[in-house]
């Protein structure tokens, strides 16, 4: 499935000794972009004859895209590895407007016309976001404002840049002038 971009997923899978004989195991560290990113307790041991061992795995990835690891354990002493197979997704964080376009309407010249609108944070990580009008090329940021106030051509958004906390919203103000 997918996961967000630096949080921690933690999954666990059982090893059984189904043989006659206790058992030695080791992880065969994966070569891939997104296997070091896994991380195996334990990654070796032995089981007994008839016994379970409970791996713990633990994923986090700074790293976006979709994956497919196979992960291979040795026994010692089989022709063959134990495979395991883990595939999803790492996105980056979920957000929405609670509007589709921003209506100004008739602004006279020389006024200011403002309208609100709020940005939601609906992943479960923290998102830094830095609004901009792509068509407003003139824009500039003005660094130092506490506002995190953007000065632009013709609009000014405020704040124009923050974080917002998961599950969090942040009122913004358009300004048209």
């Amino acid at each position: 499935g997918n996961v967000f971009v630096g949080s921690r997923h933690s999954y666990e899978v059982i090893l059984e000794n189904k043989g006659d004989i206790p058992i030695d195991f080791n992880l065969i560290e994966p070569g891939s972009i997104f296997g070091p990113l896994f991380n195996f307790y334990p990654s070796e041991g032995q089981i007994a004859v008839g016994e379970l061992q409970l791996i713990k795995i633990v994923f986090s990835s700074h790293i976006l895209g979709t994956f497919t690891e196979t992960f291979k354990f040795a026994i010692k002493g089989a022709p063959e590895t134990l495979s395991l197979r883990i595939h999803g997704t790492v996105i980056g964080p979920t957000f929405h407007f609670d509007t589709s376009s921003i209506k100004f309407g008739n602004v006279s010249y020389g006024f200011v016309n403002s309208r609100i609108v709020t940005l939601y944070n609906t992943s479960d990580i923290v998102m830094r976001y830095r609004i901009r009008i792509p068509d407003d090329v003139h824009g500039k940021h003005v660094p130092g404002d506490k506002k995190g106030y953007c000065g632009a051509n013709e609009f000014d958004i405020s704040p124009c840049e923050g974080v917002l906390n998961p599950g969090h919203d942040q009122r913004l103000q358009v300004d048209f002038v």
